[in-house]
């Protein structure tokens, strides 16, 4: 009897310690596992973090932010050091800033309007912010300030084509791509009119100054050949019955404001805004009464401009008996007159 007693007490003190022994093994190798895969985990989100930083900086020159942002300064809005300063790379934020990115919005750095970027994929807006949250506490180096004006494929040495690239990146969410323009937000560079208009130096000039009072800033940055890559590419497209107009820059018109202001009210109104501010006040056509505008066109670019029209626009010609008004030459320059007098007066109510 006792020799079964003691027997069955081994028995089940072995099958104890090995079932301990067992559950040993497993509890040991699960946490190994684990840990194992947590640092495999951990190598493959930095792996990820760093293939997003690279693509969103790939995105990045493909986009138009540049436009109105810098990696580093201000231009329209904060810079991209800034932004990433501001936020924490966190799942919060990121949702925050996608959503701002694709709707658009203003308030958070001031008044200046964030265009929508509907079109955008949601992973690659995330990719774009990664490159941006990666440039938190670093060095910015001369490459990313150049990712404006050199991006992917910038290579060409073709002027047609870098001109191309440059205006699709700089100048398309304004005046669309390839420079059609849109009725209400930017004029057309690329119309057969415009382009009989105005020379070379003409729009140079007008994109290294912008035009002051509107969303077109200045851009020095562009360099001489850059300038000349968009001149190349605005005239090189094909221009049905293309018109040969001079101007010179240097003719002065006098006339009586006055009388200019009733013939503008009654004609320029309607589409260029009651006080000449254009798009700023819910005009379709663009600010004529503005600085920026008056100090690059001369009083002969706009005479021309009314005695001509524009092709496919609703600016028709107006002088002459050809013309939609019949105006007289002396009624445009009493048109000019007031305009250059109501520059003036816009820069003052706008505070400048």
């Amino acid at each position: 009897m006792e020799n079964e007693k003691l027997g069955f007490l081994l028995s089940t003190f072995i099958a104890v310690t090995l079932t301990l022994f067992v559950c040993a093994i497993l509890f040991f190798s699960t946490t190994l596992f684990s840990v194992m895969g947590d640092k495999h985990k951990s190598h493959g989100e930095e792996t990820l973090v760093v293939e997003n930083v690279l693509n969103g900086q790939e995105l990045m020159t493909k986009s138009d932010c540049f436009i109105c942002h810098k990696t580093e300064g201000k231009l329209i809005g904060p810079s991209f050091v800034e932004i990433a300063e501001k936020y924490e790379d966190n799942s919060e934020n990121v949702s925050l800033l996608v959503r701002k990115i694709k709707l658009g919005g203003s308030g958070t750095w001031g008044d200046a309007p964030m265009t929508a970027h509907p079109q955008l994929e949601r992973d690659n807006v995330k990719a774009m912010l990664q490159w941006i949250f990666d440039l938190k506490g670093k060095t910015v180096t001369a490459s990313e300030h150049e990712l404006a004006l050199h991006p992917v494929g910038f290579g060409d040495v073709d002027p047609v084509k870098k001109g191309e690239q440059i205006l699709n990146t700089q100048c398309a969410p304004c005046h669309q791509t390839g420079g059609v323009g849109k009725i209400g937000v930017a004029p057309s560079i690329r119309n057969r009119d415009f382009l009989a208009l105005a020379s070379d130096d003409f729009i140079k000039e007008t994109i290294r100054r912008g035009r002051e009072g509107t969303s077109m800033v200045p851009r020095p940055d562009l360099s001489e050949e850059d300038l000349d890559a968009v001149v190349a590419y605005l005239r090189s497209s094909w221009i049905p019955l293309p018109l040969d107009i001079k101007v010179d820059p240097s003719v002065k018109y006098s006339g009586d404001p006055q009388q200019g202001h009733i013939t503008y009210q009654t004609y320029c109104a309607s589409c260029h805004g009651e006080n000449g501010d254009g798009y700023i006040s819910g005009g379709v056509g663009p600010g004529i009464g503005l600085k920026g505008f008056l100090n690059v066109a001369s009083d002969d670019y706009i005479f021309k401009t009314v005695e001509n029209g524009r092709v496919g626009t609703a600016m028709r010609a107006f002088v002459g008996s050809r013309g939609l008004a019949n105006l007289e030459k002396e009624d445009v320059y009493n048109i000019i007159s007031f305009l250059r007098e109501q520059a003036s007066k816009n820069e003052s109510k706008n505070g400048r």
